[in-house]
């Protein structure tokens, strides 16, 4: 395969990856925090777009500091989203890359909740809330996230590993 066709696959497969988290993750925003459909699509599609330029920014930072054979399989796995055999280094890098992009969800919903939303309640309600009601709100909203990217990220790994594919040049 040419280079060109590698990276337009590669581009249309994280485009197609990053449509079907945001339409799972906001099905489970409107569900677990009861808002309506266009709020879950808003919150997914901010906080899931915040994660990916968060997962360019440290899959090339780490691109440089691991070897060259580590590099490879990150490359294939998380650019061309391939699985070329099971091994340890696959299963960590799978771990790892979970869990980044979790620590940037929930950097998202920070930065969401502290600068797009906090105005928003600003404008609609007088300041009657307390503290408890605040951190119930923040742990539902954490659970919420922690859930949508579990869910969306486990039926995106299960794609990948039975190469279900939308895309098959």
């Amino acid at each position: 395969m040419s280079p060109s066709i590698l990276a337009a696959r590669a581009i249309l497969f994280r485009f197609v990856r990053l449509l079907i988290t945001i339409t799972i993750e906001s099905w489970v925003y409107k569900r677990e925090l009861e808002i309506s459909p266009k709020q879950g699509v808003e919150y997914a599609l901010i906080i899931n777009m915040f994660a990916e330029i968060c997962g360019g920014v440290v899959f090339s930072f780490t691109q440089s500091l691991v070897t060259i054979d580590l590099a490879r399989h990150l490359v294939i796995y998380l650019i061309l989203d391939d699985f070329q055999q099971i091994a340890p280094d696959v299963l960590i890098l799978t771990l790892f890359y979970f869990f980044i992009f979790l620590l940037a969800k929930l950097m998202g919903l920070l930065i969401l909740n502290e600068f797009v939303f906090e105005k928003e309640n600003r404008t609609q309600e007088p300041a009657t809330d307390t503290s408890a009601l605040a951190m119930n709100q923040w742990g539902n909203q954490l659970k919420a996230v922690t859930k949508a990217h579990t869910i969306s990220y486990f039926l995106t790994l299960l794609f990948s590993i039975f190469e279900i594919r939308v895309f098959n040049f």
